[in-house]
């Protein structure tokens, strides 16, 4: 525990370094955060080109913004940046999808598997396909609290304060997102035992 807060203690000041013009201090930033964000982007999304086009966007804003940081929680920071190129993404979808009704279902590329997996891998990418389809089916918002908390681990607090949200609605939302994975999981896995039983 305590060397999870050195980290983020040193994330604040490798942010506030940045903000004085050190660009070290962003390479390491970069490095250290560039794969949690575009996975928090890409199964948010389902959609590889749009995750990275907002994993670019968010390190660009990142930078923008790098000489009003003024320190806290640097995860908490990244996470509102990307919570909100996540929403406008979401609202020009739905701008889109409701001028043209003619379009392929996001769930889609959530449910996709490689053709080309190994024979014994299967099990464990059907279980994966199961988790990331039953993710893409919740509710825009819990999917939110979801993928902060339990794939970027981020707090409570951080999730609340990257969705604009209270901490009491970061908590209600994360436990009925989990209620509806667990429903989600578990229908998914009965109908695939009656189809491997018939």
């Amino acid at each position: 525990m305590g060397k999870a807060s050195n980290r983020h203690s040193d994330d604040d000041q490798l942010m506030l370094a940045y903000g004085r013009g050190n660009a070290a201090a962003f390479e390491e930033l970069f490095r250290r955060y560039k794969d949690k964000t575009y996975s928090f982007f890409l199964r948010a999304t389902g959609n590889r080109a749009v995750a990275e086009d907002l994993f670019q966007t968010t390190f660009l804003r990142l930078h923008r913004a790098r000489k009003t940081y003024n320190g806290g929680s640097f995860r908490a920071f990244l996470f509102t940046i990307a919570a909100n190129l996540l929403r406008d993404e979401r609202a020009r979808v739905e701008h889109r999808r409701r001028v043209d009704t003619a379009g392929e279902p996001a769930e889609a590329l959530a449910e996709s598997k490689q053709a080309d997996s190994p024979e014994d891998l299967a099990e464990a990418a059907e279980t994966r396909a199961l988790l990331e389809s039953a993710i893409a089916h919740l509710p825009a918002g819990l999917r939110d609290v979801l993928l902060l908390s339990r794939y970027q681990a981020l707090n409570n607090a951080e999730v609340a304060a990257a969705l604009g949200i209270s901490p009491g609605a970061a908590r209600v939302r994360l436990f009925r997102a989990l209620t509806m994975m667990r429903e989600k999981l578990g229908i998914a896995v009965s109908r695939h035992d009656e189809a491997g039983n018939e």
